[in-house]
């Protein structure tokens, strides 16, 4: 039994045709997370900025209260305490509002810990009306949220560098490829010489 000729033709043509499948599918893999990297990349720099802002509006906040309350001489206790209220006054519309954007940013289930200090964080300034001499508190929760907050952006930033895991996994595979069409190429060509002979 002899075998036509043109069965090495659609075996080229099988073989290009899978070869163009296997590239087209590998360029969408990586543009698409390329992409998302790309986004993970803004979120992690949205999220360092305003963590920045927040943590300068505090120690601002936290240096003021402490110059009036302790350094400023001269000053009745009332006039420490309207003092402390304009600088209130002063810092709360920024501190609030980065609180509220930094735990909308923050995944509840994955950054338990982060949400939780940012909680406490927030807990302790409420209480600094109260008590507006305890900004060593407050700069101690702030050290534990900043803390946290740098191995979040340590964590991410490895993610991005690393690729998504979709890509980690198309990536590793995708080194089986070629060994895997080569073989079946090479099956291919023995069973049409020996179907030949």
């Amino acid at each position: 039994m002899s075998i036509p000729a043109t069965i090495y033709v659609a075996l080229g043509a099988t073989t290009a045709a899978v070869i163009a499948g296997w590239v087209s599918t590998t360029a969408i893999i990586v543009a698409k997370d390329q992409k998302i990297s790309e986004f993970r990349q803004k979120w992690i720099d949205d999220l360092r900025e305003s963590t920045a802002s927040l943590i300068g509006s505090i120690t601002m906040l936290s240096g003021a209260i402490h110059f009036h309350a302790d350094v400023e001489p001269g000053l009745t206790e009332k006039e420490r305490i309207k003092a402390f209220g304009q600088e209130i006054s002063r810092y709360a519309p920024e501190i609030l509002p980065r609180i509220s954007k930094i735990r909308l940013m923050l995944h509840p289930r994955e950054n338990v810990e982060v949400i939780e200090k940012l909680n406490k964080l927030a807990v302790k300034l409420e209480g600094v009306a109260e008590n507006f001499r305890d900004t060593k508190a407050i700069e101690s929760v702030l050290q534990d949220f900043e803390g946290s907050i740098q191995l979040l952006l340590k964590k991410e930033w490895e993610r991005v560098k690393s690729g998504e895991p979709n890509y980690q996994t198309y990536k590793r595979n995708s080194e089986l490829f070629p060994i895997i069409l080569f073989v079946l190429v090479l099956i291919s060509v023995c069973i049409a010489q020996f179907v030949k002979a």
